[in-house]
C-alpha cells in the first residue's frame, strides 16, 4: 500500500500507483494497455500477512473444536482501484490451484488437512468486486498470473450512474471470471448502502460457504472410506 498526494486528500492511500512519474496520474488505468503497477509487491505482502493470521486463526479453532466449521472462512471485498486487486488476487489462487492439480506428489500440511502444495493464497475463498475494471498488471519478467477464466466466486456490483467506473467496465472485468454473479444498483461510484445491496453480498458469502463445507464434508466421507 503506498501513499499518494492527491489534491486536498489528507492521508490518501492506493494499493498500486499506475505511474512512476506523477503518483495522482490514473489517467491510463481503465485504457487496457498492459503496465506494471507500482507499490503492487508491498500490498500483498500486507494481505499475506493479513491470511497468515488467519490460518493461526483456524489452528487455535481446531485446538478447541473437534469439527471445521468455516469460521475462519476467507473471502475478499474490493472497491474501485480495490476490486481491480482482488482482480490480480484471484489470480494468484488460480495460479496456486493449478499447481495443486499438477503437483500431485509434493505433500504440505494446511490446516485441515495434508494437501498437495502450500496454500500461500488458497484461503481466500470468494472475491466480492465493487465498481471495478479488469487489472492490466504486467512484471517486467513476464512472470505474472493468468487473469483470464478465474474459477474463483465471484460477485460483482456496479451501478448505473457510475459514470467514474461505467459498468461495461465492471462487465469487462466479471467476464474475465468463470460463472460471475451480477448485481446491478441504481446509484454512481459508491459501495451501495442499502438493504438490497447487503442482503445481495450476505446471500452471496453464505452460498459460497456452503459449498465449502459440502466439498469439505465429501472429502472427509472419502478419507473415511478409505
Amino acid at each position: 500500500m503506498v501513499e499518494i498526494q492527491n489534491g486536498n486528500r489528507e492521508n490518501a492511500r492506493a494499493w498500486f500507483l499506475y505511474s512512476a512519474t506523477d503518483p495522482a496520474d490514473a489517467t491510463l488505468s481503465q485504457s487496457g494497455i498492459p503496465m506494471t503497477y507500482i507499490g503492487l509487491e508491498e500490498s500483498l505482502q500486507r494481505v499475506e500477512n493479513v491470511l497468515d493470521a488467519t490460518t493461526c486463526c483456524a489452528r487455535d479453532h481446531q485446538d478447541d473444536h473437534d469439527d471445521n466449521d468455516n469460521d475462519c472462512f476467507v473471502g475478499i471485498f474490493g472497491f474501485s482501484q480495490g476490486a481491480v486487486f482482488c482482480h490480480l488476487l484471484a489470480g494468484l489462487v488460480e495460479e496456486e490451484q493449478k499447481k495443486k492439480r499438477s503437483s500431485p506428489t509434493a505433500t504440505t500440511t494446511t490446516t485441515t488437512t495434508t494437501t498437495t502444495i502450500q496454500e500461500k493464497w488458497g484461503r481466500i475463498r470468494c472475491a466480492i468486486l465493487v465498481g471495478g475494471f479488469p487489472a492490466m498488471h504486467s512484471d517486467n519478467d513476464g512472470s505474472s498470473p493468468s487473469l483470464e477464466d478465474l474459477t474463483l466466486p465471484s460477485l460483482h456490483i456496479m451501478g448505473r450512474a457510475d459514470t467514474s467506473v461505467l459498468a461495461t467496465q465492471s462487465l469487462k472485468l466479471a467476464s474475465r471470471f468463470h460463472d460471475p454473479q451480477l448485481f446491478h444498483h441504481a446509484n454512481g461510484h459508491v459501495i451501495p448502502q442499502f438493504c438490497a445491496s447487503f442482503t445481495e453480498v450476505l446471500r452471496f458469502v453464505e452460498e459460497v460457504r456452503n459449498q465449502k463445507k459440502e466439498e469439505q464434508n465429501r472429502v472427509t466421507s472419502t478419507d473415511k472410506s478409505l
